[in-house]
């Protein structure tokens, strides 16, 4: 139910972040929507015993989304996840003991900036081409 309230109270906002507001409002509207998204994503996965890195995932999420839209300086959507995974590798090697816990959280840390960040970046991109 608090969903449901929740998403009846933003549900006018997105609208109005979509529709009406400047692009700058929209772009801090999606940063923030879908990296909320990928917060709660993080938090599914330490529910069942996952340890991600959600803090690399996070900004590479931020990046990912700022890809999509026309704002400087340009980047292609897998720049931000390719640095995650560089980045990721080693911090996972040096804070984790064993082969199958560093595999673990690579993976862990990578899916929720691909799924989505990555997808529902469209959304940016399809205001990004909107906009005259």
């Amino acid at each position: 139910m608090q969903r449901l309230i929740t998403a009846a109270f933003l549900a006018p906002l997105l609208w109005v972040a979509i529709k009406v507001a400047p692009q700058w409002v929209f772009y801090l509207a999606a940063v923030l929507a879908i990296g909320g998204a990928c917060w709660e994503c993080y938090g599914i996965m330490k529910r069942c015993d996952a340890r991600p890195l959600h803090w690399l995932g996070l900004v590479a999420a931020a990046f990912v989304i700022w890809s999509y839209g026309d704002l400087p300086p340009a980047l292609e959507a897998s720049q931000p996840l390719l640095a995650l995974v560089l980045v990721t590798v080693p911090v996972a090697m040096w804070s984790r003991p064993s082969p199958e816990s560093v595999m673990k959280t690579i993976v862990e840390t990578v899916f929720p900036p691909v799924f989505m960040a990555l997808t529902m970046g469209y959304v940016v991109a399809l205001r990004a081409v909107a906009d005259p």
